[in-house]
């Protein structure tokens, strides 16, 4: 894994840590309800409405013998929404292997562009056509890299987390006790020997200056804000977080803020796909719900031919990013196109599966078979050639249509009575000839959903999940 990448997703898991052991505290507190002060501490990011903020994480393994690696952000905030830019290292590379070398395996390497809000997590690097989206809950590429800054001071994780979780837990509030240090207010929550410490300055808008770990008494972690007043915000400019047990007087992770606006005219009043980079035409694929994938129109994602028909009609344009990155991608050889050849004649010289032995299939349902086996199989060969599937992913194509073919021909056997009473009211209904009366259309129409049923839930989706991204990059360009 990229060193910046790790160390970003260890401080999540670390602040992950440290805030289900604060929402798992509290059986020998005094206080039931949390504290107004802490309360006030939470709400603190409240205030604000839109930000801009460039910031960087710097990061001292104590485990390992990488040396200390800084990554740089700029976030962006409006509303319930914010965007993280993830630009990079001290050399700008954004992604890096696990020998430390700059990754060369993906196809876009530059700055990625994440959407957060509550409904789910927009992921766009810089260039690429395409864009994937995850849920909230769900994981992705960039977990460990992305943090509301609004929220990081006292629940670095989200807003409520202690709360949400102890409830989610079946485990009633967290109890609290308070006191003061100076001028600072002091809470602290303590369960099965952990114990969370938080210093609260109410002079600076309830911000929290520091907060401790212990367990059995003992000191392991420390984390220092500094705080200062920019445009109105009382907001903490650098994080410090220690690890005392092993880690020395010497921080082992810095958050460093070096420039932030907030609540300007001049920033947007809210954020969409469009301000990371999605343009009309870019390929959006949801890692939690693939049916609905499809493509940006502007305003939302629509499924791919009602796209294609307004590509063609006039009624969209491809962005200039999307279209300049599909000018960019490989086009058909005829390397390509003979892989895929060989892959069809691999295929079409075995020999086809038959139909599960038994009683002869009445006329009806015989003809239906013949007539949907054809249709498949073509359906099938001509997606194959449209995307230019590899061998591997011809024989998965194959394998698809034969088990959907099956399908069929199960049916077809379990009801043969049925087609048998067709065959003899109404012959030839079942495959769309004429009907001499209503009630045999209506028969062979509820005899034949099934099997446009599989064909439609089975066999259609299942191949539509087979290509790349890049092949239907080039399928598109070729339907131009």
């Amino acid at each position: 894994m990229n060193a910046a990448v790790h160390g970003h997703v260890q401080l999540s898991r670390r602040v992950a840590r440290g805030t289900v052991a604060m929402a798992l505290c509290g059986a020998a507190c005094a206080a039931a309800e949390k504290p107004a002060v802490l309360q006030a501490a939470e709400s603190v990011g409240d205030s604000i409405s839109t930000a801009r903020i460039s910031y960087s994480h710097w990061i001292r393994e104590l485990d390992s013998d990488e040396p200390p690696h800084t990554e740089f952000f700029l976030y962006q905030c409006a509303g319930d929404r914010f965007i993280t830019r993830i630009l990079g290292d001290e050399e700008g590379v954004v992604l890096r292997g696990r020998d430390g070398r700059p990754a060369t395996q993906y196809s876009f390497i530059g700055p990625r562009h994440v959407l957060s809000d509550k409904s789910g997590i927009w992921i766009h690097a810089e260039g690429d056509p395409g864009a994937t989206v995850s849920s909230v809950q769900g994981r992705h590429s960039e977990s460990g890299r992305v943090l509301d800054l609004r929220s990081f001071s006292a629940t670095p994780n989200a807003r409520g987390t202690m709360d949400n979780l102890r409830m989610a837990a079946g485990l009633p509030p967290a109890t609290y006790t308070t006191s003061t240090d100076g001028e600072l207010d002091v809470v602290e929550t303590t369960n099965e020997g952990w114990t969370i410490k938080w210093w609260i300055d109410r002079t600076r808008d309830f911000n929290v200056v520091k907060s401790q770990t212990l367990r059995e008494g003992q000191l392991l972690g420390e984390v220092r804000y500094q705080v200062e007043r920019i445009d109105g915000i009382w907001f903490p400019t650098r994080v410090e977080r220690f690890r005392l047990d092993s880690g020395g007087d010497r921080p082992i992770e810095v958050l460093q803020i070096h420039k932030a606006e907030f609540n300007r005219s001049n920033q947007p009043p809210a954020l969409t796909p469009a301000d990371i980079g999605v343009e009309v035409g870019t390929d959006v694929q949801f890692n939690d719900r693939p049916q609905e994938d499809g493509y940006w129109d502007g305003e939302k994602v629509i499924p791919v031919d009602q796209f294609f028909r307004k590509l063609h009609s006039g009624e969209l344009v491809r962005g200039p990013g999307v279209q300049a990155a599909m000018e960019r991608l490989p086009r058909l050889t005829p390397e390509i196109l003979e892989e895929h050849r060989a892959a069809e004649r691999a295929e079409n010289a075995q020999p086809a599966d038959e139909t599960p032995t038994g009683l002869e299939l009445p006329k009806p349902a015989a003809a239906l078979r013949r007539q949907t086996d054809s249709e498949w199989a073509r359906y099938t060969r001509k997606f194959i050639a449209d995307f230019s599937l590899d061998r591997e992913q011809c024989q998965k194509a194959w394998g698809i249509l034969r088990d959907c073919q099956e399908q069929a021909a199960r049916y077809l056997k379990r009801e043969r009575l049925a087609f048998e009473k067709l065959d003899d009211a109404e012959p030839g209904a079942a495959t769309g000839a004429p009907a001499s009366s209503p009630a045999g259309s209506a028969r062979a129409i509820r005899l034949r959903e099934p099997i446009d049923k599989i064909f439609e839930a089975e066999l259609k989706p299942r191949l539509n999940r087979l290509p790349t991204r890049a092949q239907r990059q080039r399928t598109e360009r070729t339907r131009q």
